[in-house]
């Protein structure tokens, strides 16, 4: 989890910072969704493809969580920070 709480301006800089130079569609609102989730901001991110807000949903026994939109694009999972 991250130690202090952010603004959201340096979460989404934060999430800029990390995916500089990534191709993959769809790589910031994934971390951008992450980040919040962590820092316990509500995680309103919008899929780039599809327009819906992604779903952040925390595994039952693990620090991580599964984040998910409608079309599949920023679908995946992030453990740990």
């Amino acid at each position: 989890m991250i130690e202090e709480n952010l603004q959201r301006s340096e979460i989404e800089r934060e999430a800029d910072r990390l995916t500089a130079g990534k191709r993959k569609p769809g790589m910031r609102e994934h971390v951008l969704a992450w980040l919040l989730y962590c820092d316990g901001l509500p995680v309103d991110v919008r899929c780039p493809q599809c327009d819906n807000l992604m779903t952040v949903t925390p595994f039952p026994n693990a620090d991580g969580a599964t984040i998910q939109c409608e079309c599949g694009l920023c679908s995946g999972s992030m453990r740990g920070l």
